[in-house]
């Protein structure tokens, strides 16, 4: 009976230990997890910025490509009718591109939160990043059009201009569709986790 008598306090002061451990590590995986959460906050409140600025960014010159656009489809309908070449005055500004980001995009991706985040706002993000990546695409190929053109042939290079700037709007515009959405799918998750 003398060893139970001496086995109980022991028991009781291991167990006590022992619940304290359970505690503290239930206590620094419950901090690890509320720091996770605030960081990815910031992740989503970064995108949301970014996407803002994007928004405005393509807002300031779809119209400008629209009119580019119909500017250059009248200039080579009149090159049809008169054969003589003329390069439109509207288009002196030059070529004016959405200065778009994805900063806070790569930056989400390399804290590696991005997977804790919402289906659905993956999904718009996934929208918007890649109408992004297609919109640079269209400046590549516009690029490489311009550089294989003869410039004496008036009606192709008005042709190229016209098609570029209605892809640009175009572009621009599903750009826009995609970043509205994102940006109220931003909103709605950083509400819910904060």
């Amino acid at each position: 009976m003398s060893r139970r008598r001496r086995a109980y306090p022991l028991l009781v002061e291991l167990s006590v230990v022992m619940v304290g451990v359970l505690a503290a590590l239930a206590f620094d995986e419950w901090r690890e997890e509320q720091q996770r959460e605030d960081l990815l906050v910031n992740v989503l409140n970064g995108l949301l910025v970014e996407t803002r600025g994007n928004l405005q960014a393509a807002e300031d010159v779809v119209e400008y490509h629209r009119r580019m656009r119909d500017v250059f489809d009248d200039y080579a309908n009149r090159l049809r009718e008169t054969g003589k070449w003329q390069y439109p005055e509207e288009a002196t500004e030059g070529m004016r591109l959405a200065e778009l980001s994805d900063a806070a995009y790569q930056s989400g991706l390399m804290t590696g939160l991005l997977p804790l985040v919402q289906y659905d706002t993956l999904e718009a993000m996934s929208r918007v990043y890649g109408q992004i990546d297609a919109y640079f695409r269209n400046n590549e190929r516009y690029a490489l059009a311009t550089l294989q053109t003869d410039f004496r042939d008036g009606s192709r290079y008005l042709r190229i201009l016209n098609f570029h700037f209605g892809a640009l709007a175009d572009s621009e515009a599903t750009l826009i569709e995609a970043i509205k959405a994102l940006e109220s799918r931003l909103e709605q998750e950083i509400r819910e986790r904060s």
